[in-house]
């Protein structure tokens, strides 16, 4: 090796070594700073939500994640809300043929999650539930001055079930019941499909927690491992919170008028999804009806279940499976949540207060912490 190739060698080692030091000390900064919660909270989804994690990074790299949740919360939206007239939800529900509809892949996902969860229930789940959703006051098209009338509910009634709905998703053809037509392959672009142009999604029951889960990925994806994420007041957590090895998972008490806490649960993974009949609901004089729809009869259900908190390792599983067993009632819904493996908490409105049901698995949950 020549003299000027010896100094070539020896500046590039020289270099290299600088540039080693450089990033030792960057990432000894980084680990002497101080861990910290990060937080931040905003309007979504017609209520709220709130993220926390914990983290030592910079305020730049913190203001780099709230904007990618940010910006995760409008894809959401523009893909499933029913009030937005120009998302994918909206616009397929405008669809009249019964051609495929594409979608994207997120949809796609929810969808066919959703008729999975339609399935396991017999229906007590249904995502084609739009039409009773508007007849009843709770959608896009606004509250009503009287209930409907069983003509009004019979109108209707043809174009819900959850039959009547297809999936196409990426890594499977249709996984809903077929249709007249062949399944398409595998290799086809995400789409929906439905068997008649009244056929309208509703994927409020789910789509929170969906929500939820994308909000933990993005924070995942920049390094969280631990966080708590809610979207009106469906939650996921990972890890603990600052100082603790758990974040608490406060369950409020299922009364009108007041936000009170009833139990708390020490979480350091999975998600907590509450469907209740005490927050949502419409009054007509002195009556008074929840948001909870029985798609099999039309009617909003009168059983005495008032709340039912799930337990799952998805938000969108908890808040599916939530809405679902809040249909069925106390009995019906613990006898599916125990033939299912579920972990579900029931409270019945009684003369006393409130009468807890819980499932074997949640039971067996509560007792192994």
């Amino acid at each position: 090796m020549d003299d000027g190739a010896k100094r070539g060698f020896a500046t590039r080692r020289r270099a290299l070594a600088a540039l080693g030091l450089m990033v030792t000390v960057a990432l000894l900064l980084v680990f002497l700073r101080p861990e910290y919660e990060a937080f931040h909270e905003g309007p979504t989804m017609g209520t709220t939500f709130q993220v926390k994690w914990v983290t030592r990074a910079g305020a730049g790299d913190v203001a780099a994640i709230r904007d990618s949740l940010d910006m995760c919360l409008v894809r959401v939206n523009g893909r499933m809300s029913t009030y937005d007239p120009e998302s994918e939800i909206s616009r397929f529900n405008r669809h009249s043929s019964m051609d495929w509809f594409p979608v994207s892949s997120a949809t796609a996902s929810v969808v066919a999650d959703a008729l999975t969860l339609a399935a396991e229930s017999d229906g007590a789940f249904d995502p084609t539930v739009g039409p009773l959703v508007d007849v009843w006051g709770f959608g896009a098209a606004g509250r009503r001055e009287s209930p409907p009338d069983s003509s009004e509910i019979a109108a209707v009634l043809p174009w819900v079930g959850w039959r009547q709905l297809s999936v196409r998703t990426a890594e499977s053809a249709s996984r809903s019941v077929p249709m007249s037509t062949p399944s398409p392959t595998s290799s086809e672009m995400p789409a929906l499909r439905k068997s008649a142009p009244e056929v309208r999604v509703d994927l409020s029951a789910i789509a929170k927690g969906h929500g939820v889960d994308e909000l933990a990925a993005v924070l995942e994806r920049a390094g969280a491992r631990r966080y708590f994420v809610e979207i009106g007041g469906e939650i996921r957590v990972a890890g603990g919170a600052l100082g603790r090895e758990e974040w608490a998972v406060a369950l409020e008490v299922p009364k009108q008028g007041t936000r009170q806490v009833g139990q708390v649960l020490e979480l350091d993974e999975g998600a907590i999804a509450t469907s209740g009949t005490y927050r949502n609901f419409v009054e007509f004089g002195q009556m008074r009806f929840p948001h909870a729809i029985d798609p099999s009869t039309g009617n909003a259900v009168t059983h005495r279940t008032t709340q039912v908190t799930t337990w799952a390792e998805s938000c969108r599983l908890a808040d599916g499976r939530a809405t679902a067993l809040l249909v069925l009632g106390s009995e019906d819904g613990l006898a599916l949540a125990n033939s299912k493996g579920w972990s579900a908490r029931f409270l019945e409105t009684t003369e006393d207060g409130h009468n807890e049901q819980l499932s074997e698995a949640w039971s067996r949950r509560l007792g192994s912490r």
